[in-house]
């Protein structure tokens, strides 16, 4: 049986991997992954180097910024173009990271849709030569044609919008509606296209850089999306949840990845059996962000 066929429910982000430098090779090797049900693209990648510039690994690696690409194929320079084809996965994001286990790294984000079919998005934000506010550096919105035209027109000050918001806290954020204006100024153009939901993430190392990852009514981003906070001294605690269905509890001891996520100060890729299906991979990235030195808000998205 396929991976494919295995892949209920059909969530859009499926794959995230960690990349860091190894300066005898200068080239970067395979740090860790949560794969999901492509097994065969994990253990592929695995094995795996990418020198600086080579691929969209290296040259993520080597300009530090955000590299989005819309069709995982030769000819736009992704290397596992045969194998992602055949695993179905069509979208790729690669995400500078300033320090990985002591070097700099790289977190590759990948998803998956039906080019002819409505789908999830995401967006690059960032700041232009003498500019102050936001315009939209890279996306894919899928079908959504209304939704990309609204979006390409726009700029975001620092602080106004989701975008500016993400990009004046350096911190994450969910959104479970869309519909308010008040949070989400695109409110209209997501409700004509069928986005219903918005993380929100500063792209490390980059001080007026977000991304914005989107799910859609038809295709959930991930099954859920967290964000806990915490304070030294303290326990953990749940500030914010998205989920893909009301049924989508995922049951799971998250604490001791959140602790390794804010000690080790970096991305951190997990995976887990449910008690109530073992036969069904589960798993995901918890991403750390740190507003003061004495607290810590990760990001959890778990498909």
């Amino acid at each position: 049986m396929s991976s494919l066929q295995l892949d209920v429910p059909r969530t859009y982000l499926r794959v995230a991997e960690l990349w860091r430098m190894d300066e005898s090779s200068q080239a970067l090797i395979h740090a860790g992954g949560y794969y999901s049900v492509h097994q065969h693209f994990g253990e592929f990648s695995r094995n795996l180097t990418f020198p600086i510039g080579r691929g969209l690994i290296g040259r993520c690696a080597d300009s530090m910024s955000p590299i989005l690409l819309d069709e995982l194929a030769p000819d736009s320079g992704f290397l596992r173009a045969e194998l992602a084809k055949r695993e179905g996965l069509t979208l790729g994001l690669a995400l500078p990271l300033s320090e990985l286990g002591g070097k700099k790294g790289v977190l590759a984000l990948f998803f998956s849709q039906d080019r002819n079919m409505p789908s999830g998005g995401v967006e690059v934000w960032s700041t232009e030569a003498k500019s102050t506010a936001l315009s939209l550096r890279f996306a894919h919105h899928g079908i959504a044609e209304d939704f990309r035209r609204a979006s390409s027109q726009l700029t975001f000050p620092i602080g106004v919008g989701l975008p500016g918001r993400i990009a004046q806290k350096r911190i994450p954020e969910l959104l479970n509606e869309l519909s308010h204006p008040s949070e989400f100024l695109r409110a209209i153009a997501a409700e004509t296209s069928g986005f219903t939901q918005a993380v929100g993430l500063p792209v490390d190392g980059m001080a007026n850089a977000v991304v914005v990852l989107l799910g859609h009514k038809n295709q959930p981003l991930a099954l859920r999306a967290e964000l806990w906070g915490h304070v030294a001294g303290s326990a953990f605690e749940p500030i914010a949840v998205q989920r893909a269905t009301p049924e989508a509890s995922i049951v799971f001891d998250r604490i001791p990845w959140l602790e390794r996520a804010e000690r080790l100060r970096e991305p951190v890729v997990f995976s887990f059996l449910e008690p109530n299906a073992p036969d069904v991979p589960h798993g995901g990235i918890i991403l750390p962000h740190f507003p003061t030195d004495q607290s810590c808000l990760s990001c959890a998205l778990i498909w």
